[in-house]
């Protein structure tokens, strides 16, 4: 990582905003696909690989998700973004805003350039709306989850099922014992690598 977002990294006051940098940094530096912890898969992410690089989106489409991401190596994208988090570092230090640096950054760089980012219909990743209903169905049956997803069809904008659904956080009884809630997990097409920060 450049020594400028390593001292961004450090100097910032969020975990949250720590983590944006350096899982947007991962993506651009080796290419593959962003997900947050509390992203509930049900079916493999091969689809999504003819794309350059994607964002998903979330209430009502109207708003650009850095839950989950995916690009090729070095994309001009997510490169301008890593720009603009030095940019404006340099020219106001840093921000208490926790999302400065993940859904507010991807939301400005969206409002001044529109359709600069390739975005994923929302079913794709947040066919439920509601925390709640979404860790409900996160803890049923897959046979049961299928009926579910079958009764959601008239959310889905083209023929493609959903990849995944956004819980919106993974209730604590239900983390792994002895790893903490940041971890990032950077999907390529050679091989999949997880890192979790244990718990202090």
């Amino acid at each position: 990582m450049p020594e400028i977002l390593a001292t961004i990294v450090k100097q910032a006051p969020w975990f949250a905003m720590k983590s944006d940098i350096i899982r947007l940094w991962l993506v651009c530096h080796f290419g593959g696909i962003y997900l947050d912890t509390d992203i509930y898969p049900l079916r493999n992410f091969d689809e999504l690989l003819v794309y350059d690089h994607f964002l998903a989106v979330h209430l009502g489409g109207r708003s650009v998700s850095n839950a989950v991401f995916g690009a090729t190596p070095g994309h001009y994208a997510l490169a301008h973004a890593l720009s603009m988090i030095v940019e404006n570092f340099r020219l106001n230090g840093i921000s208490a805003r926790r999302t400065e640096f993940g859904p507010a950054l991807f939301n400005s760089i969206e409002r001044r350039k529109p359709g600069y980012f390739r975005k994923l219909p929302k079913h794709y990743f947040y066919i439920l709306n509601r925390q709640e209903s979404a860790l409900r169905f996160r803890a049923k049956t897959s046979k049961e989850q299928a009926a579910d997803l079958k009764k959601l069809t008239s959310r889905m904008t083209d023929d493609v099922e959903p990849f995944a659904i956004h819980t919106w956080g993974i209730p604590p009884s239900e983390m792994p014992a002895g790893f903490g809630r940041s971890s990032f997990a950077v999907e390529s097409r050679e091989r999949i690598v997880v890192q979790r920060t244990r718990a202090s």
